[in-house]
């Protein structure tokens, strides 16, 4: 049953990839279109061997990140998925509290492939995420803004090295400001607004790179490159990107639904 179910993620994860990479490359090709596009990426490198073509799109574009850039959480997942059975025989074995430690301290250092970030908040979760609704302190939130105006205030070297405990507190805080504030008899799915605001996002998330910016480079024609005119292109650009992927969505998914519904993960 676990191996179905990590099976069904990779290709999930394959299948977002594929559509991504697909969109984009598209993009590339559509004249008047294709100059808004910052990176040219996969349509400059058909003369590459298949191994390297596979590497850019997957893995590495030469910066990091893969091809389809928004989506390397889905890359690292894969990574995670395969590594999840080795990291849980070794928490049996001897302790999940010091796997989780051994990760977060591995953090500081750099492995080539491995997605040590990932695999620490993966462990994190899973040493941690039910004692979570135990803290109720509304002074953990208060701790959490004064850090985060501290450091824009007096950035230094010495934020990056504490990075992952303040994220912990951040989350944390979250955590307690939603429970303050959110009845505890709470449903979205109750909610017809919220429902139907909340069931595009993973869809709008997969295309908005690089379509956003393809509509906040156009919106600046208009106004000759000018101060009001990227002040209006930034503030206008995911409104109208949003409401032109939801009326996309909403016809995807009426007309290819089974489609629609692997394409996001039957989100």
């Amino acid at each position: 049953m676990v191996q179905n179910k990590e099976k069904r993620k990779n290709i999930a994860c394959s299948l977002y990839y594929s559509l991504s990479f697909s969109c984009r490359l598209a993009l590339e090709f559509i004249p008047g279109i294709e100059q808004f596009v910052n990176n040219k990426g996969i349509s400059k490198n058909f003369h590459q061997p298949i191994d390297k073509i596979l590497n850019f799109i997957y893995f590495d574009s030469g910066n990091g990140s893969p091809y389809a850039f928004h989506l390397w959480f889905l890359r690292d997942l894969i990574f995670i998925v395969i590594l999840s059975p080795i990291l849980l025989y070794v928490s049996e074995k001897t302790s999940k509290y010091a796997v989780c430690g051994i990760l977060f301290v591995l953090n500081y250092f750099t492995i080539p492939i491995l997605p040590l970030s990932g695999m620490f908040w993966f462990m994190f979760g899973y040493c941690f995420l039910d004692k979570l609704s135990n803290l109720k302190s509304i002074f953990i939130p208060v701790i959490f803004t004064v850090l985060c105006i501290t450091e824009i205030l007096y950035p230094c070297e010495l934020w990056k090295q504490i990075k992952i405990p303040i994220i912990i507190i951040g989350i944390t805080s979250i955590w307690i400001l939603y429970d303050k504030f959110c009845p505890k008899d709470f449903e979205i799915k109750k909610n017809n607004v919220l429902m139907k605001a909340c069931g595009f996002t993973f869809f709008i998330y997969l295309f908005h790179e690089p379509t956003l910016n393809i509509i906040r480079k156009i919106l600046i024609i208009p106004f000759h490159h000018s101060s009001f005119g990227f002040a209006f292109s930034y503030l206008a650009s995911p409104w109208i990107f949003a409401v032109i992927w939801i009326i996309i969505g909403i016809g995807f998914k009426r007309i290819m639904p089974h489609i629609y519904s692997i394409c996001t993960g039957g989100r």
